[in-house]
């Protein structure tokens, strides 16, 4: 069971992938899974419920999520632009805090120039790569750092 400072926790890190879901299309399959189990619900999947109606509850009363955005998303922090959220790196599934600030570190000193600059000055893997570019996060990024001439 978790108590105090743990149940914290626990319950921003269910947010903030609660809330990458929404943004990454989600649908509220997974409340419905929960509701369906009822009792039989781990203590992970009812947080989870929790996490998805107060996601759903924001949406409800006028505030939005926007896509993690490589020039403004922090590593850990959520930042607020008008009536909505931006998310930061530490939402996307699989990337570590480490590798979070070390994108926003290579950020501040130079903008980002192509996919392969933030693989190598973020240090963030392929598969990592491929998904924020699937999820439109790397959106008019080129693939590599040379300019091809023809």
């Amino acid at each position: 069971m978790l108590e105090g400072p743990k149940l914290r926790c626990h319950q921003i890190w269910c947010l903030t992938r609660a809330i990458s879901w929404f943004i990454y299309g989600c649908h509220f399959t997974v409340c419905k899974l929960h509701m369906a189990k009822g009792m039989e619900a781990s203590v992970k999947e009812n947080s989870l419920r929790t996490v998805l109606e107060l996601a759903n509850e924001m949406l409800e009363r006028g505030f939005k999520f926007q896509m993690i955005d490589l020039n403004k998303s922090q590593a850990s922090h959520f930042i607020v632009e008008g009536d909505s959220l931006i998310p930061p790196f530490r939402t996307i599934p699989g990337l570590g805090v480490n590798v979070a600030k070390q994108i926003v570190q290579a950020r501040e000193e130079a903008e980002f120039i192509s996919k392969e600059d933030l693989q190598k000055r973020g240090k963030v893997s392929k598969s990592l790569i491929e998904f924020m570019d699937e999820n439109g996060v790397l959106e008019g990024l080129p693939d590599e750092d040379q300019l091809s001439l023809f």
